[in-house]
C-alpha cells in the first residue's frame, strides 16, 4: 500500500526515508504521493510515526486527534456509555419510539435555538399583552356587554397568569376608564400592536418543520391577524359555555334533593376543566394551522397534550415558587419586580409552547419513518 503524504507538509526530496513504521523506504520523485493522515515530519526532516495504534485507524480522525491531543475514554466511561445506550434502546422499544421522538424534538429545538426564541417572544409579549387584551375586550363588546366581556378576559388572566394579576387588572381597568369609546381606527391600532408577539410566535412555530417554507412580512402579519381573530372567537365560545353553565347551575335536579348544582363536586370539576380545555384547544389549533406545511390532526394533538400538561404543571410550580418566599425580585429590581416575574412566566410559557410544537414535528417525522 502506497503511503499518502499530507498536502500541507511536503516531504523532503531526494532522501531515502520511512514515512511511517508500516512502509519501506523509497526515493521520492518530484511529485510524491500524499501522506495518510497522521504521518508528519519533525523539525529536522525526520518522519514521525502516527499517533494511532495502527495506520488503518488513521483514515477517519477528529480535528482534536490531528492537533496532537487524543481524548481516550477510560474503561469505566466506555462501560457507562454502553449501558446507557442499552437502557435507551430498551426504553425506546418499550415505549414504541417515544424516547426517540422526545430526543428528536430536543435536538431540533436546540438547532433552531428555541430558548433564544422564547426570550424574544417574552420581550415582544410585554409590549403586546395589554393591546391584545384590550383588543379582545373591544371586539367582544361589539357582540356582548362590555362589563361581561371584561370580566371574562380578566378571568382568563387569573387562570393563565399566576403572577402580576393585580398589575394587569389594574392597568386594564384604568385604560378602559380613560379611553372612552373606541372607534374602528383605534381598534385597528390595538390589533396591529397586539400582533407583534403573535408574529414572533408563528415564525418560531414554523421553524419546527424543516420542510416548511418561510413566510414574508405580509404573510406573517396576516397569520398574526388570523390568530387574533381566532382568540376572539375562542373568547366568544368560552363566554357562551359559561352562560350555559350558569343556566344549568340554576336548574333544580330531583335526584340531587336539596343540594344545589353549583355545590356538587361534578360542578367544580367542570369549572376547573374549562380553562384547561380552552388552552388545549388553542394549542391544538396553533400546531395544526400555523405551520406552513401539512400537519395531521393526530400529530398536532400529541404536541398540544404535552404542552397543555406541562403548562399546568408549570403553573402550579411557579405559583408555589412565588408564594414560598424564595423569589424576592423586589429586593433586586424594586418596583419592577412584578414586571420581571411576569416576563419570567411568559418566558416559561413560550418555552413550553415551542417545545410542544417540536414534539408534533417529531411525531410527524417518526410516522413518516414508520410508513417508509
Amino acid at each position: 500500500m502506497a503511503c499518502r503524504w499530507r498536502a500541507t507538509i511536503p516531504p523532503p526530496t531526494g532522501r531515502r526515508v520511512r514515512c511511517c513504521p508500516t512502509h519501506t523506504p523509497s526515493r521520492w520523485t518530484a511529485d510524491p504521493p500524499p501522506m495518510r493522515a497522521g504521518c508528519s515530519w519533525d523539525s529536522t526532516g525526520r518522519p514521525m510515526a502516527p499517533a494511532y495504534p495502527s495506520i488503518q485507524q488513521a483514515g477517519n480522525v477528529s480535528p482534536m486527534t490531528l492537533s496532537g491531543w487524543t481524548p481516550m475514554p477510560d474503561k469505566l466511561t466506555k462501560v457507562l456509555i454502553r449501558q446507557a445506550k442499552r437502557i435507551y434502546t430498551w426504553g425506546n422499544d418499550l415505549t414504541r419510539g417515544v424516547l426517540s421522538i422526545v430526543w428528536d424534538a430536543i435536538q431540533r429545538f436546540s438547532e433552531v435555538r428555541g430558548a433564544e426564541a422564547a426570550a424574544s417572544i417574552s420581550f415582544y409579549a410585554i409590549f403586546s399583552l395589554f393591546p391584545l387584551l384590550l383588543a379582545m375586550i373591544v371586539t367582544g363588546s361589539f357582540i356582548l356587554e362590555s362589563k361581561q366581556v371584561q370580566g371574562w378576559v380578566l378571568g382568563i388572566v387569573n387562570d393563565f397568569f399566576p403572577v402580576a394579576q393585580r398589575l394587569i387588572e389594574r392597568n386594564i381597568q384604568r385604560v378602559l376608564e380613560l379611553r372612552g369609546t373606541v372607534g374602528v381606527v383605534a381598534l385597528v391600532g390595538l390589533v396591529w400592536s397586539a400582533t407583534g408577539v403573535l408574529m414572533a410566535l408563528a415564525r418560531n412555530i414554523n421553524l419546527a418543520w424543516p420542510e416548511a417554507k418561510s413566510r414574508n412580512f405580509v404573510e406573517d402579519r396576516a397569520v398574526a391577524l388570523g390568530m387574533v381573530t381566532g382568540l376572539a372567537l375562542l373568547l366568544i365560545l368560552s363566554s357562551v359555555a359559561n352562560t350555559v353553565l350558569n343556566v344549568l347551575a340554576r336548574l333544580s335536579i330531583p335526584i340531587l334533593g336539596d343540594i344545589a348544582v353549583q355545590e356538587t363536586s361534578l360542578w367544580r370539576i367542570l369549572l376547573s376543566i374549562g380553562p384547561r380545555l380552552t388552552l388545549f384547544l388553542a394549542l391544538w389549533g396553533l400546531y395544526r394551522w400555523i405551520p406552513n406545511t401539512a400537519v395531521r390532526w393526530r400529530d398536532a394533538f400529541w404536541g398540544a397534550v404535552i404542552a397543555a400538561s406541562a403548562g399546568e404543571i408549570a403553573n402550579y410550580g411557579f405559583t408555589w415558587y412565588l408564594s414560598s418566599g424564595i423569589a424576592r425580585y423586589e429586593l433586586v429590581y424594586g418596583s419592577l419586580g412584578t414586571v420581571v416575574a411576569l416576563m419570567l412566566w411568559i418566558y416559561i410559557g413560550a418555552l413550553i409552547v415551542l417545545f410542544g410544537v417540536h414534539i408534533s414535528a417529531a411525531v410527524t417525522r417518526h410516522a413518516k419513518k414508520q410508513d417508509a
